[in-house]
């Protein structure tokens, strides 16, 4: 299995020279992972979160499509004329029904009433220390699971501050001066991506208010376009986020097996538009 990316974040998954036609490269790379497929003897290939354009590419080229869910917060007020950005949380959270505005604003209460400041990290405060301290955070919640693995090593957490510290957008939560919980977030081209989150204690809507609130609240201040949390999650909902389709492309070696898989992919891709569109317009009512 050749699996690319690692994390669940969509983007371009084909470096192509601006003079060259995409769609045309894409095809020869499909060609080229269906001959490393036979030649390796390996059972499938997959190219994972892909753009849609860049998944259609891959489609016509021979690959199958999956699409999948995901729950995205887009910085666009749709009651105003071309959506504009959010002037700040309330604005946005004028946009929701009243039962959900009540549930968030109390939830988003809690931290200072258990005395825990929250706050994104400012560019000083990305130090070797704080690198270490984010690690061991990260291991709260990879070694909670049976399923869970160290991926990343401490030293991936100090190479970041050393050398990208301009993408980092870590979120962490602080009581009595200590950081207790974090959330490790990052930032490209408008876009918030939320990935590990882990605490040192368990508090009551800690988890809501590091991995969605306070991304939320820093793109709206700082006019970034979507937060992408990560993957799974129907609480989402609830808390803003609205399901977004996904992409995924496919080449399974064994032709008995893709054709079954096909149908089944067929099938799913048809129950998920159904359902994407069912949700986004339940959130106009």
């Amino acid at each position: 299995m050749l699996a690319v990316p690692f994390t669940p974040a969509t983007g371009d998954r084909v470096l192509v020279h601006p003079s060259r036609d995409r769609a045309e490269t894409i095809a020869l790379f499909a060609g080229a992972l269906r001959t490393l497929v036979k030649e390796l003897e390996l059972s499938s290939a997959h190219v994972l979160f892909p753009r849609e354009d860049d998944a259609n590419a891959w489609g016509a080229a021979g690959f199958m499509m999956r699409h999948g869910v995901q729950y995205h917060w887009s910085n666009r007020n749709l009651s105003t004329p071309g959506g504009k950005p959010f002037a700040d949380y309330e604005d946005f959270l004028t946009t929701l029904p009243t039962k959900k505005r009540t549930q968030i604003r109390r939830e988003r209460k809690q931290p200072a009433m258990d005395g825990v400041e929250i706050t994104t990290l400012r560019p000083e405060e990305y130090t070797r220390e704080m690198a270490d301290t984010m690690y061991g955070l990260y291991t709260t919640t990879v070694d909670k699971y049976f399923h869970g693995r160290r991926y990343m090593k401490k030293r991936f957490f100090e190479l970041l501050v050393e050398r990208f510290p301009e993408r980092l957008a870590w979120v962490v939560a602080r009581k009595d001066g200590e950081v207790i919980a974090s959330a490790f977030n990052v930032k490209k081209d408008g876009i918030i991506y939320g990935r590990y989150w882990g605490a040192h204690v368990d508090m009551p809507f800690l988890h809501f208010n590091v991995c969605y609130y306070q991304g939320v609240e820093q793109a709206i201040r700082e006019g970034c376009v979507t937060f992408n949390p990560g993957a799974g999650g129907e609480h989402k909902k609830v808390r803003g986020f609205v399901p977004t389709i996904t992409h995924s492309a496919h080449h399974i070696a064994d032709p008995r097996f893709r054709g079954i898989v096909e149908s089944f992919l067929e099938r799913e891709r048809q129950g998920v538009a159904a359902y994407v569109a069912e949700e986004r317009a339940a959130l106009l009512k």
